[in-house]
């Protein structure tokens, strides 16, 4: 799967708030979230496909990354 990139307008200072603002934001409302530490989470896709998520920035505070990784 590839990674998803995104912007916002307000700075997320930490890959924490990072992953929560993907998971509250931008993640399939189809999936659930399995397990949750900080900038990691495992999800189950709507198709039973568990992923794990790694948040991380893209360059700057305004520019945000997840990768995906199959479990």
């Amino acid at each position: 799967m590839n990674d998803y990139l995104w912007e916002t307008e307000e700075e997320l200072s930490t890959n924490d708030f990072t992953m929560l603002d993907y998971l509250d934001y931008h993640m399939d409302e189809s999936w659930t979230v399995l397990f949750l530490d900080g900038s990691y989470a495992e999800v189950k896709t709507d198709t039973g496909l568990t992923l794990s998520l790694h948040a991380s920035g893209n360059g700057d505070f305004k520019s945000h990354k997840i990768e995906f990784k199959e479990l």
